[in-house]
């Protein structure tokens, strides 16, 4: 019986630990990422516009 507990409680560390990556460590490096995307893509927008690609 401890054995199992003793599994069951690394698993829910483990669970735990992936959560607090995904979510807390990974927000800041998401929040810089957005922005640079979004810079990126205004920067795009407004240097070169070539009209309709492909059109009839």
């Amino acid at each position: 019986m401890s054995r199992r507990l003793f599994l069951w409680i690394v698993i829910v560390v483990l669970f735990i630990a992936v959560l607090y990556l995904t979510f807390l460590a990974g927000s800041s490096t998401a929040q810089g990422a957005i922005q640079a995307s979004v810079s990126s893509k205004s920067a795009a927008a407004t240097s070169s516009y070539g009209g309709m690609v492909g059109g009839c």
